[in-house]
């Protein structure tokens, strides 16, 4: 509706909304850290407690994320599509080429994308996801990305190795001898 686009553009906000919306925007990076942390200390451990703490700060991590918001919903439709791509495109190697450098050239602009954000977060989101560090960012957008990578490395290599094979097996066939 036009009062919730208003309200999330910023135009028409109480000073208490704003100051509310900062807040939560605080508490989520709170929240964040403490998961992080949790989890670096508790997986050293070669404990059940440790794996279960660890567990349980990442759940509330995911709990805490409003995963109804429109463009997360986005998001994560770009990368289950991204990801189906790659799989009926596994036997082109120059499609997976390209998506390999597609994939890696927003991973790596990833920090760029999430200071933008970070700007201009009351625009699309609730609250504001995108810290300084770019942890939400890392987890939400580039590590989707790095695993289709590695799927598109691992196919590639198996191209590859086909390619090899074939390539030994017609020398074989025409009698050439192997060059060292």
């Amino acid at each position: 509706t036009a009062a919730s686009r208003t309200l999330r553009s910023g135009r028409g906000c109480t000073r208490e909304r704003r100051s509310l919306r900062r807040a939560r925007s605080m508490d989520f990076d709170r929240l964040l850290e403490g998961a992080l942390k949790d989890a670096r200390r508790h997986l050293g451990s070669s404990s059940k407690d440790g794996w279960r703490a660890a567990i349980d700060a990442w759940v509330g991590f995911y709990s805490a994320v409003d995963w109804r918001e429109p463009w997360l919903r986005a998001l994560l439709a770009a990368h289950a599509c991204l990801f189906i791509v790659v799989l009926l495109t596994r036997r082109d190697e120059r499609t997976q080429g390209v998506l390999f450098c597609a994939c890696a050239a927003i991973v790596f602009m990833a920090e760029r994308i999430n200071a933008l954000a970070a700007a201009k977060w009351e625009t699309f989101a609730t609250q504001n996801y995108f810290d300084p560090r770019g942890r939400f960012t890392s987890v939400v957008l580039s590590t989707p990305l790095v695993v289709a990578t590695l799927v598109i490395l691992v196919n590639l290599l198996l191209i590859m190795t086909s390619m090899m094979v074939e390539v030994a097996k017609r020398r074989k066939d025409a009698g050439v001898k192997k060059t060292q």
